[in-house]
């Protein structure tokens, strides 16, 4: 009779599965073994205490060394604890398919490294030799306004590490910048840099995936998912934006990349630098209360003037007649023409319009399987629900009474392009943003365009916040800063200003004179204070009062559960089945429940969706409930779907 080894396979179930082998196993080493009617490909975690008889046997061992080392195991098994996932699946987050298959490592590959760094500033140089003789502290927060130079700073840290032979990992929010940002990393440390994300070609990945098991000295560039890889000389992490949502998963395996970084440095006991210019509060606690090492670093060139103006677009709506161009925004863009300098232009919603209700009988173009109006694209004339992606054609009639007479509610991002067009015809104007940037060669050629002067103005939603760096870059405008005010959601405050801050960071980098407008029809907001007189800081101090007050993130956790059936009635009752049976363990361990209630947005891809929210102070509790709930969700399941959310960030 052979050992009893468990095993961790790719499947939701979050169980390890016991085999029997033969010859000793090593954790962390791929085995070939039988599963139900099928063969797979398993991750041996260590010797099993099950006493289930008759188990099957693993049938070959495919690595004579482990692929993934006891800290990478033991990473894996702390972050599928806090977040309820299931180890099988975290395992494969960052897994090739020919390694999942059981195919070979590639061959590694040791680069040439010559580094071309340029001289630091006298506080760049500061933060550097601070964060390399830090010994009691692992976490390092570098609050750096945009354009102080923090991408320096990361490669200073970074050369010494690459001099000795060792690994850094380079966590960027947005796939789309690694392109770039490849190339910067790579012109400056002598071609040292493997990027790692979802989008790379299958062989791109399974190369990069084989550097970092094979202690490969690069720096290794990606956004979530190069979390997961099997490091075995990890020395330095950057979180770059660290404040991005982007981290946070929001599909599939719900987890935040930022804080699961925080633990694989704490872990291996390696520093870890945070950046950004508008800190998440969570960050900004933890310095605040000396858990981690705050660094600042001011702008390196100041801009020659720069000023920010808040335009009420209550007043200016009317004088435009229906132009979401003010006259103020419209007068900045001719003088910005006239200088032969460029412009942004920033709205967070693609396509022209939000919604369309019918003025005769008030029907509003609804998606027949979410909750939500559609949106309007004229370009396509489709209406496209961008929840689920229905699309239908966009008809010139009520499709309830066949009236003509509509109400077009909101903008999107091709309406504005298109009254640019209109009003500027000698500007060349482009628009960035999902609908255009489809194809991967889009945006590096649109980002391109923009650098070298080929664009004048550019229009797009959120992506244009990020990795924007342009000479002559002397205007920003801020088309309606209102959207996502009103949504149910207590960080919808923090993320506006992030959002903000960050787009009006895009002008005036290179000393340039600058001029930011936002439109909003709430100038009187104070947000626009913080943001127009700098005070960052003090926002995240106000910010955090409030949170306190209400014993919200960062001062409690949470759990966010969401239901979902087609039949609102079963789901309204498995809901309340749902919260008396995991209330018992709630109030034991002092956590507050609430709902069952239907969420904001109601209705997605045809099914009905309820939410369970439960909050507590205490951590250590939280994850005793969590898998409580999930054990108990396991044996006696309700026949709806349940997802599960730690500290959730979407509560739509």
């Amino acid at each position: 009779m052979g050992e009893r080894y468990d095993i961790a396979i790719r499947s939701p179930v979050r169980k390890l599965f016991t085999y029997e082998s033969d010859i000793p196993l090593l954790p962390g080493a791929r085995v070939r073994l039988p599963f139900r009617s099928s063969e797979k490909v398993g991750i041996v975690w260590g010797r099993s205490r099950s006493d289930f008889p008759d188990l099957k046997k693993v049938k070959t061992l495919i690595d004579e060394q482990p692929l993934f080392d006891q800290s990478a195991l033991r990473f894996y098994e702390q972050a599928s604890l806090y977040y309820g996932l299931a180890l099988g699946e975290l395992l494969s987050a960052s897994v090739p398919k020919r390694i999942r298959e059981g195919g070979e490592l590639a061959s590694k590959v040791e680069k040439d490294f010559h580094p071309e760094l340029v001289d630091l500033s006298e506080s760049q140089r500061a933060v550097v030799e601070g964060i390399q003789s830090e010994q009691e502290l692992q976490g390092h927060l570098l609050f750096g306004e945009t354009g102080s130079g923090k991408t320096e700073v990361y490669l200073h840290l970074i050369q010494p590490i690459l001099e000795k032979g060792g690994q850094v990992l380079f966590l960027v929010p947005e796939i789309s910048l690694t392109p770039q940002l490849e190339e910067r990393l790579s012109h400056r440390l002598g071609g040292s840099v493997s990027s790692f994300h979802s989008h790379l070609s299958e062989k791109k990945r399974w190369q990069s995936f084989s550097q970092a098991a094979q202690s490969a000295s690069d720096v290794f560039l990606g956004a979530r998912s190069a979390l997961f890889l099997p490091y075995r000389n990890l020395k330095l992490i950057i979180v770059d934006e660290e404040h991005d949502l982007s981290y946070k998963q929001a599909e599939r395996m719900l987890y935040h990349a930022r804080d699961l970084a925080l633990l694989r440095a704490k872990q291996l006991k390696i520093p870890i630098v945070l950046g950004s210019a508008t800190p998440s509060l969570e960050t900004y606690q933890l310095s605040q209360l000396g858990k981690i090492r705050r660094w600042d670093l001011s702008r390196f060139q100041k801009p020659e003037s720069w000023t920010l103006e808040v335009i009420d677009l209550k007043k200016d709506l009317k004088a435009a007649r229906g132009n979401f161009i003010s006259p103020s925004l419209h007068e900045a863009i001719c003088e910005c023409l006239e200088k032969k300098e460029q412009g942004l232009l920033f709205l967070n919603r693609r396509g022209s319009a939000s919604h369309r209700t019918c003025l005769n009988c008030g029907a509003i173009d609804s998606c027949r399987h979410c909750s939500t109006p559609m949106t309007l694209h004229y370009d396509t004339q489709k209406a496209i629900c961008h929840l689920c992606d229905d699309h239908r054609p966009l008809s010139s009639s009520c499709s309830s009474c066949e009236s003509l007479d509509f109400f077009f509610g909101g903008v999107g991002t091709k309406e504005i392009e298109e009254q640019i067009r209109d009003r500027f015809p000698d500007a060349r104007v482009a628009r960035l943003d999902r609908d255009v940037t489809r194809s991967k060669l889009a945006l590096p050629k649109i980002i391109k365009d923009f650098s070298e002067g080929r664009i004048d103005l550019l229009v797009g939603t959120q992506m244009i916040s990020k990795g924007i760096d342009i000479e002559k870059l002397s205007l920003v405008g801020v088309i309606f800063a209102d959207q996502g005010w009103g949504v149910p959601d207590f960080r919808a405050m923090e993320r506006s200003f992030q959002l903000l801050q960050q787009i009006i960071g895009r002008a005036g980098r290179r000393g340039q004179a600058t001029r930011c407008l936002i439109q909003s029809l709430q100038p009187e907001n104070p947000l626009f204070e913080f943001l127009t007189d700098g005070r960052t800081e003090d926002f995240l101090r106000q910010e955090l009062k409030l949170r306190e007050m209400a014993e919200l993130p960062p001062f409690s956790k949470a759990i966010l559960w969401t239901l979902t059936h087609r039949d609102p009635k079963f789901l309204e009752e498995a809901g309340t089945a749902f919260v008396q049976r995991i209330s018992p363990v709630a109030k034991s361990l002092g956590i507050q429940l609430m709902g069952p209630v239907f969420a904001p947005i109601e209705r997605i891809k045809r099914d009905y969706r309820m939410q369970v929210f439960a909050k507590t102070t205490r951590k250590p509790s939280l994850t005793t409930f969590l898998q409580a709930v999930l054990d108990d969700m396991e044996r006696r399941p309700l026949n709806v779907k349940i997802r599960t959310e730690r500290d959730p960030y979407y509560f739509q």
